[in-house]
């Protein structure tokens, strides 16, 4: 398993296999439950992957809007 460390500069992550989430609870939702998300580069990761305390940015909303989460 890949840990990720905090960095500054880390684009936002967007949901993967296509999925899109209409608000920020279901983003919260999907992390919570350890979906897989996409990085800038096409790699897949997930909440486990992150250090602890990282703050992870999230596109949702058709890439639209943008929420931060705690991993």
């Amino acid at each position: 398993m890949t840990q990720v460390k905090p960095g500054f500069g880390i684009t936002p992550l967007v949901p993967a296999y296509g999925r899109d989430y209409a608000t920020e609870t279901e983003v919260r939702e999907a992390w919570d439950a350890d979906k897989d998300f996409l990085t800038a580069s096409g790699q897949l990761i997930n909440r486990p992957q992150f250090e602890p305390d990282s703050k992870v940015p999230i596109r949702y909303r058709r890439q639209h809007k943008v929420a931060v989460f705690t991993a």
